[in-house]
């Protein structure tokens, strides 16, 4: 059984694990151009422990796959490659692992632990124990090697698909909740302004069109029972006036204290200081 007619069989195999990891590649980078729009806390301590080592995963499967295309004569060259990709795999596992310790973005969950580390370190051990059993069993050995690139396909997929799942349903929900926050924040006193400008140009025309005296209330009055417009039109006129008026004064008095207001010190301006309608001041 040669080495070459057997690895002819997985030409297939591995053109569709090279192309499938190549174009994750790069939806990897659209994918980190997104999130650096609306970078999170800690995005270089989570980049290092969850973002690289989906690259690599990818990495490695591409790399396994160009690597086992190539023209072999015999299987001791092929074999000490991919071995060595094993052993640099398990050793980077290790680093994640220390990564992932290390990072305070985020809490690792129990399948954070499978995909990034368990997982992984399966795969590249498999590699690496591959390259043992390549010159005895070759089939054994493709086959091994098949599964790591396939595992570790199926890793960085899941990886990935976590990573863009995670900042968009946590970070980005958290960010647009804390902005509608701020905005109603802000909203409230300038609604509170426009109100507040709303009863000074109420006041302004109140004062402008009706003056506010006893005087002219009773004076308003009289002259409606005496045109005969009934008892009850000038009652309701009567109770304008006078709530009209209380308003004034207690707008005037509020000044007198102190406890001024743009609209209070616009009603004292009008009736104390400068009469605006043509009358004394009170």
């Amino acid at each position: 059984m040669s080495f070459v007619s057997e690895l002819a069989k997985w030409n297939s195999f591995y053109v569709i694990v090279g192309s499938a990891a190549g174009a994750l590649i790069g939806l990897q980078f659209v994918v980190l151009t997104l999130i650096a729009e609306r970078p999170p806390a800690n995005l270089a301590e989570a980049g290092t422990a969850f973002g690289s080592p989906t690259i690599v995963h990818f990495c490695a499967a591409l790399f396994l796959s160009a690597l086992l295309h190539v023209p072999w004569e015999t299987v001791t060259i092929a074999a000490a490659v991919w071995g060595l990709l094993g052993l640099a795999g398990v050793a980077y596992v290790a680093i994640v692992v220390r990564r992932m310790r290390r990072q305070a973005a985020y809490k690792p969950q129990f399948e954070d632990w499978l995909f990034h580390v368990v997982l992984p370190f399966a795969a590249y051990a498999t590699l690496a124990l591959s390259s043992f059993a390549a010159s005895p069993h070759i089939r054994g050995a493709l086959f091994g090697v098949g599964g790591a690139a396939l595992l570790l396909l199926f890793i960085g997929i899941h990886n990935a698909w976590d990573s863009v799942a995670y900042h968009v349903l946590v970070n980005l929900a958290g960010t647009n909740a804390e902005g509608r926050r701020k905005e109603l924040k802000i909203s409230i006193p300038v609604k509170r302004q426009s109100m507040r400008a709303s009863e000074t140009f109420t006041a302004k025309h109140t004062l402008l069109v009706r003056p506010h005296r006893p005087a002219a209330i009773i004076t308003t009055a009289a002259a409606g029972a005496a045109v005969g417009s009934g008892a009850e039109q000038a009652a309701v006129r009567i109770a304008q006036h006078l709530a009209e008026w209380r308003f004034a004064v207690r707008a005037v008095k509020t000044v007198q204290h102190g406890e001024s207001s743009p609209l209070a010190h616009f009603i004292h301006d009008a009736i104390v200081v400068g009469p605006a309608l043509g009358g004394n001041s009170i």
